[in-house]
């Protein structure tokens, strides 16, 4: 049973992380999701407390409130989008799991086994998890686990009254889901939910628009929105929050020259390109300019599916974008195409190229690696000598960084900083509505006097405003820049402007000094302390219950603490290996979570054959985080084109390291395998542990980078060895002690 709870638990946070993602503002989003870590650990005591719980009808009653549980949740999706009933309403669900799964591992003779299974169980979950999510959607499955939820309790159940609690739950869930799949409930998301946070959510109440389309995905959930004014102009938002433009099929002489006055236009006037690559190409509109520029050859790269789709069933209206001869359309990441490529292109634009979860500056779970050092070395060596590299966004802080970061790139080939600015022109756009506030273009050579020519005598007839064009016009703060050169530049500035790299590339975060860096970190790490807390106070209460329980808690705390460092660690430096954040995040925890298991069975295998102690499994996984901290990094499989090959490897990378991360807990339990509260709390205090730790791997990873998170992983794990070799130690002078008092 441990399996498909496990499978059930893994699945039912994933869901809960993209509705979440969609309904709530992103900066909620660490809090809300770290809340499943603390359900379980929090089921885990309620566990040694809640003893009605033991025995058949005690399963089945827990099995079958998991299935209201579910329902309400849903429910609560459909009435009201407030933050606290949303998150209050999810958590329920997970605090029974917890107790279940808890008093598993209390009652199991062979924990090593158990936690075995626990593992597997959530590697499979993480595999299927966003290939579900794509074909049928979160409310479908949340709807599939309840009645699944509602029929293990009739059938667990030994009393007839609690056989039909089970089968009056699952006939609920079954019945709500074939009303939702045959459309007799209203469509999630179709109302403005009251007081959302959200971009798209405010253009709903502000310009009293409407949703007129949408599809779920696991990259993302794609609205289609109509305003009631603009008739031949649509967006449509990624999560309710990243938008882009879906525009009338140019098919007058008016549309077309519309289109070409637009700011996003000026690289193609500028040179007329004959092969460009859009990195997030959205609802399609630079694919239709880059048509009009007479471009033979045209790869849009986009990361969400349902975008893709979504524009796909608006052809009446916008015509076929995606599927004209010239566009070769790539659902993946776009720098891990670019890594593939080898083609020089005459242009590389992006146009609000990223995801919305970095946008938000929430720093959470995958940061988008588009803009860093490392990247725009990428894009200018895929260039073609005379080629353009386009980079449109709507802030300024966020276009000069890009400015800095192009110009740390010509550095590093023995430029200066002016000879760099040379290479390098900048826009305003405060004209043609579309958003597009600034446009830096970056050349890997000079910019010609006949291309500055051109692109002031555009900036004149389109009204935009040349903010940096060599010798041709300069304002703030590039004049600056230009005298000072980048580095006392960034040091004169009030906000931190500095390029970033792969290490720590938080491109959206401009704050300066510790003060700044304490108020955005403080959420997080008022959630660390608060988790360990909880950890401290599980801790204490089993110390009461039982005795030589010190050590043990300790240890599992530094278990807890250790994996999500590495994990953490890992789903960032592994990021650009696969081809989008979901398939990382599948991939990576499928695969880590796999070897973990097979780890747990291989300790107990050395231990029983070896006798290999628990010291040496913590030594273990020190030592293979530690280096995987060193040597692992994505650009060892930047040079396999093979997206088949490419997964292999990352999943036999990921051997050695999950398979020592998964000795060391489950031989912590088999040691207190006698004691079945000590085991359920020592889950449960690892959980908790677990939310600290992923707190503390983005805080570390924020201020030092992500490698540092690692490597405090490994010194975490470091520390357990020698507090187990001393427990291990001292145990074994009192064994001597005792033998030698006897004799």
């Amino acid at each position: 049973m441990i399996f498909w709870l496990a499978f059930a638990t893994l699945l039912y946070e994933i869901v809960l992380s993209r509705i979440f993602a969609y309904i709530l503002p992103y900066h909620f989003i660490p809090l809300a999701v770290s809340l499943a870590m603390l359900g379980l650990g929090l089921g885990a005591c309620l566990s040694i407390f809640w003893r009605r719980l033991e025995g058949p009808d005690g399963s089945a009653a827990a099995l079958a409130a998991l299935s209201i549980a579910l329902l309400a949740f849903i429910a609560e999706l459909f009435v009201h989008w407030g933050f606290v009933l949303i998150v209050a309403s999810a958590f329920p669900p997970l605090l029974v799991l917890g107790t279940l799964m808890a008093r598993i591992y209390g009652a199991s003779a062979r924990p090593e086994r158990t936690y075995a299974l626990d593992l597997i169980g959530g590697s499979v979950a993480c595999l299927l998890a966003f290939r579900l999510f794509d074909r049928f959607g979160p409310i479908t499955i949340l709807l599939a686990l309840a009645c699944a939820f509602g029929i293990a309790a009739a059938a667990v159940a030994s009393s007839r009254r609690f056989r039909l609690i089970g089968v009056m739950a699952a006939a609920l869930s079954a019945g709500a889901a074939i009303a939702w799949m045959a459309g007799l409930v209203p469509n999630l998301g179709i109302s403005p939910p009251c007081g959302a946070d959200k971009p798209m959510y405010e253009a709903m109440r502000r310009e009293n628009g409407r949703i007129t389309d949408f599809i779920w995905g696991s990259a993302g959930r794609a609205d289609l929105y109509e305003h009631p004014v603009f008739k031949n102009i649509k967006w449509i938002y990624n999560d309710a929050t990243n938008s882009s433009y879906l525009v009338h099929d140019p098919d007058t002489p008016a549309r077309k020259d519309f289109l070409r006055g637009l700011a996003l236009n000026i690289p193609f006037a500028l040179q007329q390109p004959h092969r460009v690559l859009i990195i997030g190409s959205g609802g399609g509109l630079e694919i239709q300019l880059a048509g009009l520029a007479g471009a033979a050859e045209i790869d849009a790269v986009e990361v969400n599916p349902a975008t893709v789709a979504l524009v796909r069933r608006s052809a009446e209206f916008a015509g076929r974008i995606y599927d004209v001869p010239a566009v070769n359309l790539h659902i993946e990441e776009g720098r891990r195409f670019l890594s593939s490529m080898q083609r020089p292109y005459d242009l590389i634009q992006m146009s609000l190229a990223f995801t919305s979860t970095a946008m938000s500056g929430s720093f959470t779970l995958v940061e988008g690696y588009l803009n860093t050092v490392e990247a725009y070395r990428l894009y200018l060596s895929r260039l073609a000598p005379k080629g353009l590299l386009a980079v449109l966004d709507d802030s300024r802080e966020r276009s000069l960084r890009g400015v800095l970061t192009a110009v740390a790139v010509f550095e590093e080939k023995g430029l200066s900083s002016a000879q760099a600015l040379r290479r390098i022109a900048v826009v305003g756009n405060s004209v043609d509505g579309t958003g597009y506030a600034y446009l830096v273009i970056v050349s890997p050579e000079e910019l010609t006097v006949s291309m500055r020519r051109r692109l002031m005598a555009l900036c004149r007839k389109r009204g935009f405003k040349p903010l940096w064009v060599p010798e041709f016009s300069a304002e703030e703060p590039f004049i600056s820049l230009l005298s000072a050169g980048r580095e006392d530049f960034s040091a004169r500035q009030p906000l931190d402007f500095g390029p970033r790299t792969d290490d720590r590339p938080y491109f959206f975060y401009f704050g300066k000094g510790w003060i700044s860096l304490w108020q955005t970190l403080r959420p997080i790490a008022l959630l660390c302390l608060v988790s360990l807390l909880f950890a401290l106070v599980t801790a204490r209460i089993l110390r009461t219950a039982e005795k030589h329980t010190l050590r043990p808690a300790a240890l599992s705390a530094l278990c807890g603490v250790s994996f999500m460092l590495v994990e953490s660690g890992l789903l960032q430096k592994l990021m650009l290996a696969t081809r989008s954040p979901a398939q990382v995040l599948s991939l990576l925890l499928f695969s880590l979570l796999f070897w973990c298991g097979v780890g747990s069975r291989l300790a107990e295998f050395l231990q029983r054959r070896r006798r290999f102690q628990l010291w040496g499994a913590f030594a273990a996984a020190a030592a293979a985080t530690a280096a995987a901290a060193i040597f692992l990094d994505h650009r060892a499989l930047e040079g396999v084109p093979s997206e088949m090959q490419r997964h292999a490897l990352v999943f036999l990378f990921l051997a050695p390291v999950g398979l020592s991360l998964g000795m060391p807990f489950p031989l912590l339990l088999k040691q207190q395998a006698s004691r079945p509260r000590v085991n359920a709390l020592l889950w449960g205090i690892n959980g908790f542990a677990s939310v600290g730790g992923a707190c503390l791997a983005l805080m570390i990873s924020f201020v030092v980078g992500i490698r540092m998170s690692m490597l405090a992983g490994a010194v975490g794990y470091l520390a357990a060895a020698l507090l187990s070799y001393r427990s291990q130690a001292s145990a074994r002078r009192q064994e001597v002690g005792s033998n030698a008092v006897s004799a």
